[in-house]
């Protein structure tokens, strides 16, 4: 997913395979009732090129941080950071993967994400 904010902009990609199911359904319905359209979004594998395109290269857990930092040049490691951890989230620094439990857990991600990219954007706008 590509968004604009003052010199920086966004892009939704993935560390490792993943196969789409019937899940993906269930995101666009709970993105659908925040008025967010997720349909026309892909992901795409996070490559070695990526430290050179981005500022920040931000993991939604541990695991897949492990395998973007694997990508990086030397001496740019950790320009890759948990998003949460990154977004000054105290609670928790992985955001839980919805795939593998129930509908109700994309609106748990939904919301530690929109909390999240709030306070990105805040951290954003103050140092300008």
């Amino acid at each position: 997913m590509r968004a604009v904010a003052p010199k920086h902009y966004f892009n939704k990609t993935r560390s490792a395979a993943f196969s789409a199911s019937g899940k993906f359904s269930l995101s666009i319905a709970a993105g659908r009732k925040r008025g967010y359209d997720l349909a026309p979004l892909r992901a795409r594998q996070v490559t070695s090129d990526d430290f050179a395109r981005f500022d920040w290269l931000l993991a939604m857990d541990a695991a897949n941080l492990s395998r973007v930092r694997q990508l990086a040049p030397a001496g740019e490691m950790e320009r890759a950071q948990l998003f949460l951890e990154f977004a000054g989230e105290t609670s928790r620094i992985d955001v839980p993967d919805p795939y593998y439990g129930k509908a109700a857990n994309f609106e748990i991600v939904l919301d530690l994400l929109e909390v999240a990219s709030r306070r990105l954007l805040h951290r954003w706008t103050e140092s300008m």
